[in-house]
């Protein structure tokens, strides 16, 4: 089964060697050793077009530094710390320093269902709200050493490939990790109760970053998130801008670009096709509005990165 989409694979063609470890099992899992799943060409601090994975994947640095760029926000790896991703976040401008030393899993959708439906609660925790507005975690030593047990098991039982149960062996110690995973996130959820009552402005915030991953492509104007938010546009604009220095316009037009350069990189799709996709009036308004904030064309994004 194909569980990466073909943005991600481009990413890790090429990816470092050394004392690299990968285990997989029938596509469903794959699991890598000490360097990242990312191509040397980012490794030496380029970066990647956006793209989203047709995975959930967890990055668990070890040791070292690597930054991500998730949901048009940064985050950075450090040691003890776990990015957890999937198909609904848009990842681009990573930058793995030379140090890095991690583990990185990859289930397959399919995979993951199955245990879903073995333990329904998982379900409802991965995929909440709270669990994916921040996808970056810090664990304590205890909690590491808890984490890297259960990796370890996984890997061990990955090379099995002799043993008659290893499918079902692999799936409870998968189980077991993201259980592990979901009841480290509560429990720091509810000793930080206090912080979990966020302010006005960081609840705007994140509504705010939440409405344009769901609305960008239709939804271009400030006013339609501003409405949504049930304040006026200049207060949006106000908390935004001094939240992170960028009005709510930029925000979404970066949204709108992450978009288009997605979609550039389906040769099956034509401008035309991508333009309605992202409800530009015609090719030429997009086209325009590519530009001015690209300084290219797309077709000319889409040589440059389909070469």
């Amino acid at each position: 089964m194909d569980i990466i989409n073909s943005d991600f694979k481009k990413a890790s063609e090429h990816h470092m060697g050394g004392d690299n470890v990968r285990s997989s099992m029938d596509g469903d899992i794959i699991f890598y050793e000490n360097e990242v799943l990312i191509s040397k060409k980012i490794r030496s601090s380029e970066t990647h077009p956006p793209m989203r994975i047709n995975a959930v994947v967890f990055f668990f640095c070890r040791y070292g530094e690597a930054c991500f760029n998730v949901d048009y926000q940064q985050y950075r790896l450090t040691k003890g710390s776990m990015l957890s991703l999937n198909g609904r976040h848009i990842i681009d401008n990573i930058n793995i320093h030379n140090n890095y030393k991690g583990y990185t899993l990859i289930l397959s959708q399919d995979f993951l269902m199955s245990i879903f439906e073995w333990v329904p609660v998982l379900k409802n925790s991965i995929f909440s709200s709270t669990f994916n507005s921040s996808p970056l975690i810090n664990f304590d030593e205890h909690e590491q050493n808890r984490l890297v047990a259960i990796v370890d098991r996984i890997k061990k039982n990955l090379n099995a490939t002799d043993h008659t149960f290893q499918r079902n062996i692999v799936k409870t110690e998968t189980t077991n990790f993201l259980l592990e995973v979901v009841d480290i996130r509560l429990k720091k959820l509810e000793n930080n109760e206090n912080k979990l009552k966020n302010s006005r402005k960081e609840e705007v915030i994140n509504q705010f970053i939440n409405l344009i991953l769901n609305n960008c492509k239709e939804q271009h104007e400030v006013s339609f998130y501003a409405q949504k938010l049930s304040m006026t546009p200049g207060s949006l604009s106000r908390i935004m801008t001094n939240a992170s220095g960028k009005p709510p316009m930029k925000w979404i037009s970066e949204a709108l670009i992450a978009e288009a350069k997605i979609l550039l990189r389906n040769a099956d799709l034509n401008i035309q096709q991508i333009a309605d996709e992202l409800h530009f009036g015609d090719q030429s308004s997009f086209g325009k509005f590519f530009k001015k904030h690209t300084g290219f064309t797309p077709i000319e994004y889409r040589n440059s990165i389909l070469e």
